[in-house]
């Protein structure tokens, strides 16, 4: 990569803690997490799924497969398989913590999953990085490679994982296993599992380069430069994972997620082929109501249909596999598919 565009945006650290860029200010996050499990607590049951099952279809997935397979087990945890190897990427299938219960269950168990060959993080968060599932993954998985942000290894030797096998990155590092190359890539968003930890690690998204094929995995992010970064060097890319929650209250949400119509506008900034919403359904964690963001999503791709005919929304429930016939072959026209809703 050229150097002049690796250093082009890169993360700000002052030596103990990092910032998407410098002079940065956050806000109480203790504050408004208070104010939004009252609000879930008032309003919870008014917010819930009327049919759970709507949403979910349990599956078993191949052992092995070499054509690109893709499950969405829920909220941001996808199985990726393709090459003969399987890919984990920030996976939980339990509930982030006892204030924030899951709402629907994975659409498959960690029993379910076949042999895990490499496992991705995008950040720290207990939605993304959970302990539990982690520790169960690898229990059955001794030789998956852990691919972790910048600064989460400590976590990792504080809870005894071979190290050997725990590899950090920064932004715009990519390295390549089995014909599959993988690049951690930049995004506007923050880290902390305790009190006094916050920033201590990075944050970011991925970009798989497997089989003729670029796979993007947003992570969570809010807008920022970072999409139209990723453009410049990924000009073009096949399938885009892109977080469309939680949305309300925008006031402290846009500072960390996009919202759908902004998970929309970086879709078309990143010239992505295929858009699969994910980060949404799982957990409550704004004060939107369960189908609010996916509603929001496909009114905005109903009023963009003129910027988007060569481009496909793909709503899937969780536990469906997808795969390249499904999807990668054909562009001829605009069109929202929902499987089987």
């Amino acid at each position: 990569m050229d150097k002049k565009k690796f250093y082009k945006l890169m993360p700000h650290h002052d030596g103990r803690r990092f910032a998407n860029e410098h002079g940065e200010t956050f806000d109480n996050v203790f504050g408004h997490t208070v104010l939004m499990l009252l609000h879930l607590l008032k309003n919870y049951n008014s917010r819930k799924p009327h049919d759970k099952q709507q949403w979910v279809k349990s599956s078993t997935p191949p052992k092995r497969s070499q054509e690109l397979t893709i499950t969405w087990i829920g909220h941001a945890s996808f199985l990726i398989q393709v090459n003969q190897c399987n890919i984990l990427i920030d996976p939980i299938f339990g509930n982030s913590s006892c204030l924030f219960p899951r709402i629907l269950p994975p659409g498959l168990t960690v029993e379910q999953l076949p042999p895990i060959d490499y496992i991705l993080l995008s950040h720290n968060h207990r939605d993304h990085m959970d302990r539990k599932s982690l520790a169960t993954v690898v229990k059955n998985n001794p030789k998956a490679h852990i691919l972790v942000p910048h600064g989460d290894k400590d976590w990792f030797r504080r809870y005894g994982y071979n190290l050997d096998l725990v590899s950090e990155f920064n932004w715009w590092k990519n390295v390549s296993f089995l014909d599959i190359n993988f690049t951690f890539l930049p995004a506007y968003h923050w880290s902390q599992r305790g009190i006094l930890d916050r920033n201590k690690s990075l944050w970011g998204s991925w970009m798989l380069d497997v089989a003729g094929k670029k796979i993007y995995f947003g992570g969570d992010t809010a807008y920022w430069k970072h999409f139209k970064e990723i453009s410049n060097e990924f000009p073009i890319i096949d399938v885009a994972f892109m977080p469309i929650g939680p949305c309300e209250p925008r006031n402290w949400m846009e500072k960390a997620h996009l919202s759908p119509e902004q998970a929309g506008r970086a879709f078309i900034e990143i010239n992505a082929k295929h858009f699969i919403p994910m980060h949404w359904g799982t957990f409550f964690f704004g004060i939107d109501y369960y189908e609010q963001p996916i509603e929001r999503l496909l009114a905005w791709w109903n009023e963009n249909k003129a910027q988007l005919q060569d481009r496909k929304l793909h709503l899937y429930k969780m536990g469906q596999q997808f795969k390249p016939e499904q999807f990668l072959d054909s562009l001829s026209s605009q069109r929202i598919q929902l499987l089987e809703i």
